[in-house]
């Protein structure tokens, strides 16, 4: 069996990608195409079941976090046929856990007589890192800003009540 999935971000308006996995890959085939894609870096990034607003509800990891529970799985373990049972189903794709930042994934269409060796990304505008790359490089150019100023904090305000001659604890008018 062969899905088509249409992936979309709700960061990044003009980002859309279409990848076609084959039904007999793991989640974590999929993972690692959505990363190639997307060129996404991180370690820690899960699938999510979910409903029609993308309301989170089983999570399928990438790294084993060593609990076990109802709603934890890995992605290892389990395959697409096994997690996609109908066309329009949804799913979702964190990446960014500290961010949380996601990817809404939709199946498109799937083929029951097809079959793929090798995840194929079909269609893919925009880009998710650059506009991440050039949120952070923001970011640091504000913390590097000279006109930033902290009225709590003057440069010689520690260096006039610090002595530095201090030699031991003893020398402490304690």
């Amino acid at each position: 069996m062969l899905y088509f999935f249409r992936i979309l971000s709700p960061d990044h308006p003009n980002f859309i990608c279409e990848i076609q996995v084959d039904g007999t890959s793991n989640l974590f085939t999929f993972h690692k195409a959505i990363q190639s894609a997307c060129k996404i870096e991180e370690d820690f990034c899960s699938f999510f079941t979910c409903d029609d607003q993308w309301n989170k509800h089983i999570e399928y990891t990438a790294v084993d976090m060593g609990i076990e529970g109802d709603n934890l799985f890995s992605m290892e373990s389990t395959t697409l046929s096994d997690l996609i049972t109908e066309k329009k189903q949804k799913l979702v794709y964190g990446y960014d856990i500290i961010q949380n930042r996601n990817l809404y994934i939709e199946v498109t269409e799937f083929w029951t007589e097809r079959n793929l060796d090798m995840p194929v990304l079909c269609f893919m505008e925009g880009d998710i890192l650059s506009e991440m790359i050039s949120n952070a490089e923001n970011a640091l150019s504000l913390e590097e800003d000279e006109n930033i100023h902290d009225p709590y904090y003057e440069e010689d305000e520690w260096d006039e009540d610090f002595d530095t001659e201090f030699q031991s604890i003893d020398d402490l008018d304690i």
